[in-house]
This record gives C-alpha cells, structure tokens and sequence, in this order.
C-alpha cells in the first residue's frame, strides 16, 4: 500500500522542529511554516495546516494545548515541554511580565515555584480630562474592593492572567534574552516593577510581599530613576506618599533619597492597600498602612 507523502516527510519534519528554538505555535505560524517548507518536504497543497497539525498532534510530539481564556479562546501548539516564558510572550506578543511575575525575574521575592503569571498589554492612549481628585473620593475608592482581571487560565498548575494596563508606551520595559527562549523576553525594570506593585499590590502577593520586595532591592534599584518614572507616569493618586513610606519603612535606604518622595506635595491622606481592615497611621507620609506591618 502506498504510503502518504506526510508520511514519508515525517522523519524531516521531525527534525525540522527539534532543531527549532521555538516551542510554542500559533496556528497561523505553522500555516506559514508549512507554506514555506511544503516544496521540500513535498506536500501537496491539498495538506491543509489543520491536516497537517492534526497529524503532528497524532504522530510526533507536538501537542495541542487549549487555553480558555474567559474573553477569547485560545490554542497553542507545544513541540515538547515549552519554557514557561515563552508560552507567556505567544499570549500577547507586545505585552510583557509584570507585577509579581517581573518582581520574581529579577528576584526581589522569594525563588520558589512561580504559581501566577501577569503578562501586561497596554492600552491604546486615551484623551479627555480626568476627575477631580478630593479626599472623600480617595476614601471612598479604597474602602471598596479594587477591581481585578478575570481574564484567566489554569494551565500546569499555574495561573496564567492577561492584564489590560493603562497606556504608558512601554516606560521601563526592558528587553531579556534567555538561551531557552526563541524571541525576547519583555519585562518591566525593577524601578517600574516595584512602582507597578504599589499600584497594584494584589497582582504582587500584596503589601507584605511588596514590603519585602523594596528590602531586596536595595543596592539594586535606582531610587532617582523611580521618581523620573513616577512623574512620566502622572497618576492621579499620590503614589508616592506609598513608594516613599515602603522606602522608609523596611530600612536600608538612604534619607537623601528617601527625601526626594518627601518632595511631592502631600495634599491628602492616602492608603497602602484597598479594604484595610485593622490599620495604622503615619503622619510623616499621610498614609493608613495594615496594623500587622
């Protein structure tokens, strides 16, 4: 019996794919990756990519991997045990790891198994004015509870989350080039990691984590950079009544540099997490901290 010429081309095609750095497809990047191989492996165009992936998934090692993202399905293809990274840089291409996941890439937390990856993907830039900011709005945004992607998905024990930041046209994100990893590896600087978690401590294991964080990056960290990053940043919140208490707080940092956060205006109180139950207060910054700090 005569066999199939995919057959035949099994032993190529095998050997095309483990000599490629790349372990993670879209399915549109296999179509044009048999486009472009369908000469040499001699495939007729009656091989449609479905065809094809579903004899790879049959045949080889490659393994079709469903990602149920609640907002829009998704499917990757894996040739063999992807790097972590790179399955999180197929999911959104200009996005980038943030929040505990960059915190956890440049070791500000503890080394053990990541459980929850945070790839950002900016927003388009969006005109009009902003609100007003008083500080019955302050308190009323911080009494309730703060507001969190659901865009999520189980996948090896490990949760993966797709964020929609404002648009900061990519301030502190940094290029990584790891030796397992077909394409780079985006991820926010330390300075922009450690203002992202102050922003968002719930997507950096919260304050207690954050706290920890700003200890191991002493001698790390570029505090003048923070500040330069903070005014390009323009939130309406006083961040920076936060950044500078977490700096004064876990010890280690100079006061000339603790001092330049002392320079913002500090016109309002303002709180280190959403929904404190038990806090403490400290005048220096106009800050409400949790009491087991």
């Amino acid at each position: 019996m005569r066999r199939a010429q995919i057959e035949i081309a099994k032993p190529c095609i095998i050997t095309f794919f483990e000599s490629q750095k790349q372990k993670v497809y879209t399915l549109d990047q296999l179509d044009s990756l048999l486009a472009k191989q369908r000469e040499e492996w001699k495939l007729g165009k009656s091989m449609t990519v479905h065809k094809f992936t579903a004899f790879l998934v049959k045949e080889t090692k490659l393994s079709e991997q469903p990602l149920p993202f609640p907002y829009r399905k998704t499917i990757r293809y894996f040739w063999g045990a992807p790097p972590l990274y790179e399955l999180a840089m197929s999911l959104r291409p200009t996005g980038y790891l943030s929040h505990y996941s960059a915190l956890h890439y440049h070791r500000l937390v503890p080394e053990k198994p990541i459980t929850t990856v945070y790839v950002n993907d900016e927003q388009e830039a969006k005109g009009g004015k902003r609100g007003t900011l008083t500080q019955a709005r302050i308190d009323a945004a911080f009494k309730r509870p703060v507001r969190t992607s659901r865009n999520c998905v189980q996948y090896g024990g490990i949760t993966l989350c797709l964020l929609n930041g404002m648009n900061t046209d990519m301030l502190g994100v940094v290029k990584e080039y790891l030796p397992d990893l077909s394409m780079p590896l985006l991820v926010t600087s330390i300075e922009r990691s450690l203002i992202d978690s102050v922003v968002r401590p719930v997507y950096a294991g919260g304050v207690a984590t954050v706290l920890n964080a700003y200890k191991h990056a002493v001698g790390n960290v570029s505090i003048q950079n923070m500040v330069k990053m903070l005014k390009q940043l323009k939130y309406v919140y006083p961040y920076h009544q936060a950044i500078g208490f977490y700096l004064d707080y876990c010890g280690g940092y100079d006061d000339t540099v603790i001092g330049l956060f002392r320079k913002f205006p500090m016109k309002y109180d303002f709180y280190l997490d959403y929904q404190m139950e038990k806090t403490n207060y400290t005048k220096t910054w106009r800050l409400y901290y949790p009491s087991y700090l």
